[in-house]
């Protein structure tokens, strides 16, 4: 499809400040004529400030949205909930031994997380279609418009077999096949708010349990093609009612890239995914400064231009 009316789209808070005018610079820079809508979720007024120096950012006001309200019992549980998943001691023997779940911990993460699908539905209200989810610890490094071309509606990015079988083995929760960091709406506004409400109510299906937002899209994605995670760019066919969306698996090492602590080849990679905070170890801080001048020879031993 027409590049000329992609629309980028994230939430964030302030904590993910950093990556995130990483990615509105890279944005920018690759794509001075498209829209990036960044719904705020916490953000200072100097990083709101920053990006409005961008004249493709549009930042909408997710405040009110985004803001977690809880009763005081609630809290304090929360807090105590947070001060055992700090002490790696008492963390195995309350979640291993006694087999206690962090209820509390688990309902705010939940929140959190559904506010991607939320965030989604509300921008169909304000564009044609054609929207590219990047999580705001994401950064565009490389074009991506060859996707621009495709035909398919909804596209997601799968992680590789080593990654999933590692998780099921070392995990308590099995690592997705999908990674929902990167998702390319390649559609109109109608058939993406189609698809996120059949998402949201996915969610809702498994009641609540970990990562139900990531499963639930899998999921869908997965009901297109039964063999669909089996190779990168299978495709599919989802039916909602009287409508048909098409959908791709794109590979995570390229347009998702969550493991640059294994090596960056700038030749290759699309986005590097910075995620599980990782944006605040002084080494990747380092990187974040340097996707922003366009110099990766620090980085790679990848030839680089």
């Amino acid at each position: 499809m027409d590049n000329g009316s992609v629309n980028f789209i994230t939430q964030a808070s302030e904590q993910f400040s950093k990556p995130l005018l990483t990615s509105a610079k890279m944005i920018r820079s690759l794509y001075p004529n498209q829209d990036f809508y960044i719904y705020d979720g916490g953000l200072a007024d100097r990083t709101v400030s920053k990006l409005d120096e961008f004249d493709n950012t549009k930042v909408i006001d997710w405040t009110n949205e985004a803001h977690y309200e809880v009763s005081l019992s609630e809290q304090t549980r929360l807090v105590i909930e947070d001060s055992i998943h700090n002490n790696t001691y008492l963390r195995h023997l309350v979640e291993q031994v006694i087999e206690y779940k962090p209820i509390a911990r688990m309902k705010r993460r939940d929140f959190y997380v559904r506010q991607k699908p939320l965030c989604i539905l509300d921008c169909t209200n304000r564009v044609d279609g054609n929207l590219f989810w990047i999580d705001s610890d994401a950064v565009l490094i490389n074009s991506i418009s060859e996707l621009f071309e495709e035909e398919y509606d909804v596209a997601g990015t799968l992680r590789s077999r080593i990654e999933t079988e590692l998780g099921y083995e070392k995990q308590e929760h099995p690592v997705l096949e999908i990674n929902n960091g990167v998702i390319h709406f390649n559609t109109t506004a109608d058939k993406i708010r189609l698809f996120v409400q059949n998402w949201l109510e996915e969610i809702e299906s498994f009641g609540l349990v970990s990562s139900r937002e990531q499963t639930a899209f899998s999921n869908l994605i997965q009901e297109s093609n039964d063999n669909m995670f089996n190779e990168y760019y299978n495709e599919g066919m989802l039916e909602l009612g009287d409508n048909i969306i098409t959908t791709k698996i794109l590979p995570c090492d390229i347009y998702n890239h969550i493991n640059p602590e294994k090596g960056i080849n700038p030749n290759r990679q699309k986005i590097i995914h910075f995620k599980a905070g990782k944006y605040e170890e002084k080494v990747f801080d380092d990187l974040l400064e340097t996707i922003k001048t366009d110099d990766f020879a620090k980085w790679t031993r990848w030839p680089t231009d």
